[in-house]
């Protein structure tokens, strides 16, 4: 006879929505907005990021970012911006749910030896910068191979293209290059995306701090706005802090069959293009992450807030 039998009681089973709510885990939260979250700005962005791709290979013809907006259009149509999204967009919802969740797992651990001043307060900036550094070095690896896809299918002209999209392209790259191919460019994706996601974090809750003065101290909330303009401020911060980088690791992932570090493409395109060519399309490029980022963290924000409501 069983404990409850023996009280004369009737055991309880967890309703459904009981159980599904005991799994809604801080990490599992952060995944989930952060993928809903990376979706819709892969969306908002990518007309932007396809004009930052071609300004940024050697054999550019675009004089600036109005030229190569109103030659895309005018030469090769407006579906040209969205080449290639399918590849974030399959990859976006992984990459940015691994980012949000080990930068709020990592904030987190930090956080339980370096407490906020209250517990409905954010924590502090030191705790963001080591999660954010966290967070970017582990969705480097999904970012990688993503960016890789994204930006041969990119620089492909209307007209000339060799692969419709990113199930070809891999295919081809995995039969001729094998898996090292498949992730040409991890090392610099890490050298970018490690200090940028400190910054970017950081960023953010100094903006919102801006916005928002009473929420460190008090816990006051933010509003879908203040989050649209701080992650809007961040992406454009964090993106303008490490665009170098970034050039060289879209000259590296652009070229198949070259195995050369980041350095020495770093000296070679200085020594044949001079310095200034490192920020080209750096325009497109920020303008990109004020829309991108924007979105993201005001999505984020709301997602988060409604799975916590459940």
């Amino acid at each position: 006879v069983g404990p409850f039998a023996a009280r004369g009681e009737i055991p309880r089973v967890a309703s459904a929505y009981e159980l599904g709510k005991s799994l809604l885990t801080p990490g599992v939260l952060d995944f989930v907005s952060g993928g809903v979250s990376g979706v819709a700005g892969v969306v908002g962005g990518q007309p932007l990021d396809t004009v930052r791709i071609r300004m940024q290979q050697s054999a550019s013809i675009y004089k600036g970012t109005t030229d190569a907006l109103w030659r895309i259009v005018s030469q090769e149509g407006v579906g040209t911006f969205f080449k290639g999204m399918a590849s974030p967009i399959a990859s976006i919802a992984i990459q940015n749910a691994v980012c949000f969740h080990a930068y709020g797992t990592a904030e987190r651990f930090i956080s339980s030896y370096n407490p906020a001043p209250t517990s409905s307060a954010p924590s502090p900036l030191t705790n963001v910068i080591a999660a954010g550094a966290v967070g970017g070095f582990f969705q480097s690896f999904v970012n990688s191979t993503s960016d890789l896809l994204k930006i041969r299918l990119q620089v492909q002209m209307a007209g000339k293209e060799v692969f419709k999209g990113p199930i070809s392209l891999g295919h081809s790259i995995w039969r001729t290059e094998g898996l090292r191919g498949l992730f040409r460019g991890l090392p610099v994706t890490m050298l970018r995306d490690t200090p940028s996601y400190a910054i970017y974090f950081w960023t953010y809750e100094l903006a919102q701090d801006a916005q928002c003065p009473g929420r460190r101290t008090h816990g006051q909330g933010e509003t879908a706005v203040s989050s649209f303009m701080a992650g809007g401020l961040a992406g454009v911060v964090s993106w303008f802090a490490v665009y170098p980088i970034d050039f060289v690791k879209s000259r590296i992932q652009a070229t198949a069959g070259e195995n050369r570090g980041c350095l020495q493409v770093a000296r070679d395109v200085v020594k044949k293009e001079g310095w200034p060519i490192m920020w080209r399309g750096l325009v497109p490029t920020l303008g990109r992450a004020f829309v991108v980022n924007g979105i993201i963290f005001a999505v984020y924000d709301s997602c988060l807030d409604m799975l916590k409501q459940i």
